[in-house]
């Protein structure tokens, strides 16, 4: 199993196992009688596709691959974007295009609430800027990946340490993709390092899920106070 980098079709069983624990963590039932359960699905099940990325993308900065990233995530997030505060503004009897707009464009939780009456699409912007920083990363020279990962972890460092209400106005929801990038290029090196060629993946996508849970489970105040809830 073990290269560089995931294949396309191995970074599927990944996300198969994650699309799984979102339907769970959004099974009202499951929120009424387990209330702790929930709450533990919900504290990372999303945010680990973020983290996937790391382990199979191998794209570098360029126009090409930004252009295509634009149209895979950012035509689909500004659709459902749309059709959201249309409805919503309809509802609610209120029309502002202005912040429909910035929050658009900020893509944070808070922000997209108040224009859809959805949190959900922060995911988009946040991914988008994970993919960003990746390609950014893939480009770079070794000497200069080191002071980029340096700057990345100062970010990992500070980030926690402002107020959620400053955070919800940094662009593509950056603040997320920056503290998760330290954590991203850790899980690669670990893959990329140990051979996994005599296990199947699926044992690794569990322990994947298990790693998650230990770093991003409802007590870690440092991730509770950063992602969107």
């Amino acid at each position: 199993m073990n290269s560089n980098h995931l294949t396309f079709e191995q970074s599927n069983r990944f996300k198969g196992l994650l699309i799984l624990l979102i339907v769970f963590g959004h099974i009202s039932q499951l929120l009424e009688q387990y209330g702790s359960l929930h709450a533990t699905l919900y504290s990372f099940h999303v945010v680990s596709f973020l983290l996937l990325p790391f382990l199979f993308n191998k794209d570098i900065l360029n126009y090409k691959n930004i252009k295509k990233n634009i149209k895979r995530i950012y035509v689909p997030y500004t659709v459902f974007f749309l059709l959201s505060f249309l409805i919503y503004s309809i509802l609610e009897q209120q029309f502002n295009p202005q912040s429909a707009i910035i929050g658009w464009f900020i893509g944070s939780s808070a922000l997209l609430k108040i224009d859809t009456g959805l949190r959900v699409f922060w995911f988009f912007p946040a991914f988008m800027f994970t993919l960003i920083l990746i390609m950014l990363f893939n480009t770079l020279a070794e000497n200069k990946k080191k002071i980029f990962f340096l700057l990345m972890f100062l970010g990992h460092i500070l980030i926690p340490l402002i107020p959620k209400v400053y955070l919800f106005y940094f662009p593509l929801s950056s603040y997320i993709a920056i503290y998760l990038f330290v954590i991203g290029i850790i899980v690669q090196y670990i893959y990329k390092n140990f051979n996994y060629t005599n296990y199947p993946t699926w044992l690794y996508t569990i322990l994947f899920i298990v790693l998650l849970f230990l770093a991003y489970g409802s007590n870690f105040s440092l991730a509770s106070a950063i992602f969107p809830n």
